[in-house]
């Protein structure tokens, strides 16, 4: 799931990122809602689509009261009439006028108005009160304007507002008289040549790159103006610093590169599809497991998902539990192959919402060999655990027989050998059983404690006696969750005790331990040299001289832990061994 996780974090960057490019198209906005000039701008088609804070305090009016009203529905209709005709032969009007506010009144205003020819813009206009005013505005919108001004006249600069400075890190100073080629990037010097800063053939918006006074590259969205500045042809330019827009959009190109890489050299089919069963993507890998050549080919011979299920019904189920929990996780379906042939796979599925529609985003692993696998591996474990189980019973019975006869002293040693290695086959195809049983779902229910040990000790009882041994327990009235093995885990650890532990007493007892119920079985023998405890639950781990399988202790650890317990070893409490085994109480 580190690779689901590692693609839905990529996911989720490219988004964050978009959101921010967004959050930068309002910039536009800010700026004009903290412009100490009412500024009144329409389309295109003469509607009014601009209209900031001061032109609302200007008229009366709120923005939301005369968007989409043309631009006259503000003005008496002969000082309208000289706006439209001062435009209609110049680009740009300067004019003493009126403004009609709410209230009816006309309110003596001077305005600049120009055409922008932008796709949302067709005019927009500055308007202030009076001459002192506007050259008190003026002055105040170059030295708080949020974004960099300059003049530039003859190719050099002579006029940057403190945000200009700040942003080229240099002083006014320093900047007043230098030629505009000596800030810009070399990559974009041959922009200048071509006049774009300059008067000639300037564009009202483009991009370059500047550079700091420290070397730093920084990108800039400039918007220029003609004017006349002291009598000479100028331009008035407006930088707005756009260098993190910038690296965020790199950044967004690369992560999408970055994920469709990830995507496109997955070994893992990846598709992307409607609720309603249309495929809008899948990779390399889908294709393959699946046997088309392209998308296009796939798409033709499979206009819908229903058509690779081999069994339709399977489709409502998945989708029924991918719309109830939001996702699927390792979802064993069945599907068809472009030949014919039935592929198995483990699905993993999201289910997601973009631009308004439900995408169910998937993953699919091919586990066709592996089930086939796993089937005759079933299949030979069915052999083992009762075609060879039941002949290996059979031949233990004729060596057992063999035994009531007279033999000689050689005779009885190899019957005795005989038998000691049918014995040891039969506990190996029984611990086989057993690991197969614990790869089983089995019930988990509530368990006398008291009553399966008691059946153990009565099992144990004759060959711990021949062993000189005397088991011991007291009845403790606890009940855990358990399984049927629960039994055989005991037994398991009892059994080895008699047969190597070589003590005198076995005690077996139960508690209660907070959540768990702990069963103790400890003996007085010899003990357990900490080298082996460390290594003593793992598969095949034998002592000394052992003629087992090692799979006892490692068994019982299998089930402990399915049980939702645990088994550890330690040191007895004045010598020998103890196994504890906690399992969950039954509440």
């Amino acid at each position: 799931m580190e690779f689901i996780s590692s693609i839905r974090t990529l996911l989720q960057e490219i988004e964050e990122r978009g959101h921010y490019l967004e959050e930068r198209s309002s910039i536009l906005q800010t700026i004009l809602d903290n412009i100490p000039v009412a500024i009144i701008g329409t389309n295109r088609y003469g509607k009014i689509n601009i209209f900031n804070k001061e032109a609302e305090v200007l008229t009366g009016y709120e923005a939301s009261d005369v968007f989409s009203k043309p631009l006259s529905f503000l003005y008496g209709k002969r000082d309208y009439n000289k706006i439209k005709e001062g435009l209609a032969t110049d680009n740009r009007v300067e004019i003493e006028t009126f403004l009609i506010n709410k209230e009816g009144n006309k309110i003596p205003i001077h305005a600049i108005i120009s055409k922008v020819d932008e796709r949302d813009i067709g005019i927009i206009g500055f308007y202030t009160k009076s001459k002192k005013e506007r050259e008190e505005i003026y002055q105040s919108l170059l030295k708080n304007a949020l974004f960099g001004i300059y003049i530039i006249q003859e190719g050099k600069i002579v006029y940057v507002n403190p945000i200009a400075e700040k942003l080229l890190g240099y002083e006014e100073r320093e900047l007043i008289g230098k030629s505009i080629n000596e800030i810009v990037h070399p990559d974009d010097v041959s922009i200048v040549k071509k006049g774009y800063i300059t008067l000639k053939k300037a564009p009202p918006k483009y991009e370059v790159k500047l550079l700091t006074k420290n070397g730093e590259v920084r990108h800039i969205e400039l918007m220029v103006t003609p004017i006349t500045y002291e009598g000479k042809p100028a331009v008035l330019g407006n930088a707005i610093d756009i260098t993190e827009r910038k690296r965020a959009e790199e950044a967004l190109w690369q992560s999408e590169e970055k994920y469709r890489g990830v995507i496109e050299n997955s070994v893992e089919g990846i598709y992307r599809a409607t609720v309603e069963g249309e495929f809008l993507e899948v990779n390399n890998a889908f294709l393959d497991i699946f046997g088309y050549e392209s998308f296009e080919e796939f798409k033709e011979v499979v206009p819908n998902a229903l058509n690779i299920y081999v069994n339709s019904n399977d489709r409502k189920k998945f989708l029924n539990e991918l719309v109830k929990k939001g996702m699927v996780k390792n979802y064993e379906i069945s599907y068809k192959k472009k030949d014919g042939g039935i592929v198995i796979v483990n699905e993993s599925a999201w289910l997601i919402e973009k631009n308004g529609k439900k995408i169910v985003e998937g993953i699919i692993h091919d586990i066709t060999q592996r089930k086939k696998a796993e089937e005759e591996a079933e299949f030979y474990n069915s052999l083992l655990r009762h075609d060879l189980g039941n002949k290996s019973q059979i031949i233990l019975g004729y060596l057992e027989l063999l035994q009531k006869y007279d033999f000689g002293g050689k005779e009885k040693e190899l019957l005795q050998k005989a038998l000691e290695a049918v014995r040891a086959s039969n506990e190996l195809i029984s611990k086989v059983r057993f690991l197969h049983q614990i790869e089983e779902d089995e019930k988990v229910r509530s368990i006398d404690v008291d009553k399966v040990i008691k059946k153990v000790v009565q099992a144990y009882k004759g060959e711990a006696e021949k062993k000189g041994m005397e088991i011991k327990y007291s009845k403790a009235g606890i009940k855990a969750r358990a399984g049927i093995l629960f039994e055989e885990m005991v037994a398991n650890i009892v059994e080895n005790a008699i047969n190597h532990s070589k003590g005198s007493i076995l005690e077996i007892s139960a508690k209660d331990e907070g959540e768990f119920c702990c069963i103790s079985i400890e003996d007085d023998g010899k003990g357990i040299p900490d080298s082996m405890k460390r290594n003593i639950f793992n598969k095949k781990f034998k002592g000394k001289g052992s003629k087992g399988s090692g799979l006892g202790l490692y068994i019982v650890k299998k089930l402990a832990e399915k049980y939702g317990g645990k088994i550890e070893v330690k040191d007895g409490r004045k010598k020998g061994t103890r196994f504890d085994i906690y399992l969950p109480k039954n509440l």
